[in-house]
C-alpha cells in the first residue's frame, strides 16, 4: 500500500557512477603536462655547441656546418637521419591530432549541456534520471577533452626532445667528420709532421661527442617509454568512457546517440594517434567517419567490378560491402582505406586487383596456425598512380593462398623479357594473387639463389618452420622511376624478434 504524501527514493545512479574516470584521468593528465616522465627535466637535453672546438679547429667547424646543412636538407640523407633519430615534425603532427580530438570532445560536452535546456519545465523520475545521466555524460566528455589535450602537450614536449636529440646527433656526426677532414688537411699541409696533433684532435673529438650523444639518446628512449605508458593508461580511460557512452545510448534520446557516434570517432582517432607513436610503425587504422552504410550482395558490385571506382560515394563514410570488404571515404568521397581478404579461385577480389591511388589496403591472409589477438594483416599503401609503394606486416607467418597464373603473366609482361609476376608477400605466407600484392620482378631476383628476394623469402620460411617460430616483422618499399609500373629497386627491412632491423636492397633492372 502506498501513500502519495511519502516521497519515493529515486535511484540517482548513472552509467558513470563508481568508475572514478575523472579522478584517474586528472592525475594522469597532470603527470603528462608537468613533464614528470622526463628524467631530469627538459634542461637535461642540452645543446652540443662547442665554442672551444670552433676556436681550436675553425676548418673542421666550417666543414661540419656544411655537412649539417646537407643532413638537414638533402634526401635521401635527410630521410635516413630522420629514421635514425626520429622525425620531430611527425611527433608534432600527432600532437595536433590529439588537440583536434580534445576540441571535438569538449564541443560534444558543450552540446550535451545545451540540450539540457530542452528539459526546462519538465519533471518526474524519468526526467530526473535523464538529467543525471546527461550531466555525467557532458562532464566526462569535457574531461576526455582535457585528457586528450594532456596527451597533445606531452607529444609537443616529446617533439622538442626528438628535435634536440636529432640536432645533437647531426652536429656530432658533422663535427667528427669535419675534424677528420681538417686533420687530413693539416697532415697534408705539414707533410705529415702534424699527424700526431691531428690524430689527437680526432680522438678527443670522437670521445667527447660520442658520450654526449649516447647519453642524450638513452634519455630520449627512457622519456618516450615513460610517456607511452602514461598515454596508454589515458587511452584505456578514454576507451572505458566510450564504452559507457555507447552502452547507454539505447536508453537515451537522439542527442545522446549523436554524442556516442562522436565518442566512437574520437576513440578510433585516439587509437590511431597512439599507434603512430610506435617506432617503425605507420598508422593503418581507418580514418574517422561520420556515417556508415551497409551494402548487401544484391546491391553491391558485380564480380568483375571495382567498388572503389564508384563516383557516387558519400564523403567521410564507412561502407560495409558484403562479400567484398570495408571501404572508407575521405572528405571528397574517394575511397582511401580498404579492409578486405584475398580472393580465391574463381572469386578474385576485384578491388585488390584494381587498387585506388593514394590508398591503404589492410588485407587479412589465410593463416595456417592463427593465434588469438595477433595481427597478421598485410598492409599495402599505393601512390598517386595506384602503384603499390609499401607493403608491411607486423607478423609474417605461414599461410596459404590461391595463385593466379594469368595475373602473374600479365604483371610479368609489364617488365618485358626476363621479368615475371612475383608476389610481394609469397603464397606460402598467405599472400594472394591480386595486383596490390604483385610486382614485375626479374626472374633471377624472384626465384634465384644468392642475394635475391626469393632466397630471402626462403630464409624466412625456414625460420618459421622452427618451434617455436620467431616473430618476423617486414616492410618492403618499391621504388619507381617516373611513371613506370615496374620498380627499379626494392628496399626490404625486417626484424627478427627483438633484434636490430636488417635492411636489404635489390636492384630490379634487367642487364639484357
Amino acid at each position: 500500500m502506498s501513500n502519495a504524501l511519502i516521497a519515493q527514493a529515486q535511484d540517482q545512479t548513472t552509467p558513470f557512477s563508481g568508475l572514478w574516470l575523472i579522478e584517474d584521468g586528472q592525475g594522469l593528465s597532470e603527470a603528462i603536462k608537468n613533464g614528470d616522465w622526463i628524467s631530469g627535466g627538459l634542461s637535461a637535453f642540452g645543446a652540443i655547441a662547442d665554442t672551444a672546438a670552433a676556436i681550436l679547429d675553425p676548418i673542421g667547424q666550417l666543414i661540419g656546418m656544411g655537412l649539417a646543412w646537407v643532413i638537414d636538407h638533402i634526401s635521401p640523407i635527410k630521410d635516413w637521419f630522420n629514421d635514425l633519430t626520429g622525425n620531430a615534425a611527425e611527433v608534432s603532427a600527432f600532437a595536433d591530432t590529439w588537440t583536434n580530438i580534445a576540441g571535438r570532445m569538449r564541443d560534444s560536452g558543450d552540446l550535451m549541456r545545451k540540450r539540457l535546456s530542452d528539459m526546462d519545465g519538465m519533471s518526474g523520475m524519468t526526467v530526473d534520471a535523464y538529467l543525471a545521466y546527461a550531466e555525467g555524460l557532458s562532464t566526462h566528455l569535457g574531461a576526455s577533452g582535457d585528457w586528450a589535450e594532456a596527451i597533445a602537450t606531452g607529444m609537443r614536449i616529446a617533439s622538442t626532445i626528438v628535435q634536440t636529440v636529432h640536432d645533437l646527433a647531426r652536429d656530432a656526426i658533422s663535427q667528427i667528420v669535419g675534424t677528420a677532414a681538417s686533420a687530413a688537411i693539416t697532415t697534408a699541409a705539414t707533410l705529415g709532421l702534424g699527424s700526431p696533433v691531428a690524430i689527437a684532435q680526432v680522438t678527443t673529438r670522437v670521445s667527447s661527442l660520442s658520450g654526449k650523444v649516447g647519453h642524450a639518446v638513452d634519455k630520449l628512449k627512457t622519456a618516450i617509454r615513460a610517456l607511452q605508458d602514461l598515454v596508454r593508461k589515458l587511452q584505456e580511460l578514454m576507451e572505458k568512457a566510450a564504452g559507457v557512452f555507447v552502452g547507454a545510448v539505447t536508453r537515451s534520446p537522439r542527442t545522446a546517440r549523436q554524442t556516442a557516434n562522436v565518442a566512437d570517432e574520437v576513440t578510433d582517432t585516439a587509437r590511431t594517434a597512439s599507434r603512430s607513436t610506435t617506432p617503425g610503425h605507420g598508422s593503418f587504422d581507418p580514418p574517422p567517419t561520420s556515417n556508415r552504410v551497409k551494402i548487401d550482395t544484391a546491391d553491391g558490385p558485380g564480380p568483375r567490378t571495382t567498388f572503389g571506382d564508384r563516383t557516387d560515394l558519400e564523403p567521410n563514410t564507412h561502407y560495409s560491402v558484403e562479400g567484398r570488404g570495408e571501404f572508407y571515404t575521405n572528405e571528397s568521397g574517394r575511397v582511401v582505406h580498404v579492409e578486405a581478404e584475398y580472393g580465391t579461385r574463381g572469386n578474385i577480389n576485384w578491388d585488390l586487383r584494381n587498387p585506388q591511388p593514394d590508398a591503404t589496403y589492410v588485407v587479412h591472409p589465410v593463416v595456417t596456425n592463427p593465434q588469438p589477438g595477433v595481427n597478421y594483416a598485410h598492409v599495402f599503401e599505393t601512390d598517386e598512380l595506384a602503384r603499390t609503394k609499401t607493403a608491411y606486416t607486423e607478423n609474417l607467418v605461414m599461410g596459404n593462398a590461391y595463385r593466379s597464373p594469368s595475373i602473374q603473366d600479365r604483371i610479368g609482361d609489364l617488365g618485358g623479357d626476363g621479368f615475371e609476376g612475383g608476389h610481394i608477400f609469397g603464397k606460402a605466407f598467405g599472400g594472394g594473387p591480386e595486383d596490390v600484392n604483385m610486382t614485375s620482378m626479374i626472374e633471377h631476383l624472384n626465384r634465384g639463389p644468392g642475394n635475391t628476394y626469393g632466397n630471402l623469402e626462403g630464409q624466412w620460411r625456414r625460420m618459421l618452420d622452427t618451434d617455436p617460430p620467431p616473430k618476423i616483422e617486414v616492410r618492403i618499399r618499391n621504388h619507381y622511376s617516373a611513371d613506370s609500373l615496374v620498380p627499379d629497386r626494392y628496399t626490404v627491412e625486417y626484424k627478427i624478434d627483438n633484434n636490430d632491423i636488417t635492411t636489404k636492397e635489390f636492384e630490379n633492372v634487367s642487364t639484357k
